[in-house]
């Protein structure tokens, strides 16, 4: 399967297929919503709109210097209301701002947050004949897509 992780070492292996850079998911009226690149110390005084299918926690932050953390929201379309309706700020995947557009939300570019990898994973154990050959050709065909 493809996950961004993290995964069960224990009972999966994996392959790390691309890595991907993290946008600032932000309500169109923030002050930061105009600017062309943020830093995650100008989002630290804010307060980070957590879900559960996503990948960024406020450990992504030094200690000490974290956001507020507000409610946790089940799915992608809640966190996007929410961040709409001004609860706080979120932060995705660049691929977020193509897949999941929304009128009152904008993406600016994390400049300092490290890039979250997209993982190709499969079960340690009984594992399928054909799988040497699944993982060399998905890593040949995402090595073409940074070409």
């Amino acid at each position: 399967g493809l996950t961004r992780g993290p995964i069960d070492a224990t009972r999966f292996r994996s392959v790390v297929l691309d890595e991907e850079s993290r946008v600032a998911v932000l309500h169109v009226a923030h002050p930061l919503s105009r600017k062309r690149r943020v830093t995650l110390a100008d989002l630290a005084d804010g307060t980070l709109v957590p879900t559960q299918v996503g990948t960024t926690r406020a450990a992504l932050w030094p200690e000490g210097q974290r956001p507020a953390v507000g409610t946790e929201v089940a799915t992608l379309d809640d966190w996007l209301v929410a961040i709409a309706s001004g609860a706080g700020f979120g932060v995705s995947v660049a691929s977020t701002a193509v897949l999941h557009r929304h009128p009152d939300v904008r993406y600016v570019p994390v400049v300092d947050a490290p890039p979250v990898p997209l993982l190709l994973a499969w079960p340690r154990r009984g594992e399928h004949p054909a799988l040497s050959e699944l993982v060399r050709t998905a890593t040949r065909w995402c090595a073409t897509l940074g070409a």
